[in-house]
């Protein structure tokens, strides 16, 4: 069995769960690490994704990482052991949802790809990410606005590691099914290109939950928790 289909065995025992890194492994995004039967380590640019059977385990899969910035760790009892002894910072810990049905039936609403021309105005709205990771979604095509009268009044993006995202809505847009308007159409895009349409949601967001709810998204069990270094 080669590294790929360990690595995919692995996740498969909890594949919602996992959904992140199988769909970074199928879709090319990221190189695989370790592979084993006591867990799974991936590197995309600056991040990790990492889920093992043992805190010891996580411990060493880590060493040797400081070159990446941001860890999504799939067992969030280990988080505060690589807090204390590999200078990680605890970040946002998130609920994971992916969607495993059909595409919807499109409803007509103006939602499209967004263009470099778009930028400033997506900057200005939207300051969770700087301008020059939402230049490079945009540069690739991979954000899509809602567009009512012509005006741009919200978007939604994916993520480098493949994560639907970003989902803003302007406030006086609010309330008219935008929200779930470019949910649906991202995810028939994602399903367009044989991918599965997942999210990480910052628990508590409960809104954003139910919207997924709403969708018809499944939600892991467990949370997934993402930690920073410097």
């Amino acid at each position: 069995m080669d590294k790929k289909e360990t690595a995919l065995r692995y996740l498969g025992r909890d594949a919602i769960q996992h959904i992140d890194m199988s769909e970074a492994i199928k879709r090319g995004l990221c190189s695989i690490d370790y592979a084993a039967p006591d867990g799974v380590k991936l590197s995309l640019e600056e991040t990790v994704m990492l889920s093992c059977d043992s805190e010891e385990t996580a411990l060493r899969l880590i060493s040797g990482s400081e070159r990446q910035h941001y860890l999504c760790l799939h067992q969030p009892e280990f988080a505060q052991a690589l807090c204390d002894t590999r200078g990680y910072q605890i970040d946002n810990r998130c609920w994971t949802a992916a969607y495993m049905g059909e595409p919807f039936e499109e409803l007509g609403e103006d939602v499209r790809i967004l263009g470099m021309e778009q930028l400033d105005e997506v900057a200005s709205m939207y300051t969770l990410h700087d301008r020059a990771y939402l230049g490079w979604l945009i540069e690739r095509k991979i954000m899509m606005g809602a567009f009512v009268d012509g005006k741009l009044a919200g978007f939604i993006g994916k993520h480098k590691e493949g994560a639907q995202g970003l989902l803003f809505v302007r406030p006086e847009y609010r309330r008219m099914g935008l929200a779930a308007a470019l949910e649906r159409r991202y995810i028939n895009y994602d399903l367009s290109l044989g991918n599965i349409a997942y999210g990480h949601i910052i628990v508590g967001n409960t809104a954003s939950r139910a919207l997924q709810e709403s969708l018809g998204l499944s939600f892991a069990d467990k949370d997934v928790q993402w930690l920073t270094r410097a």
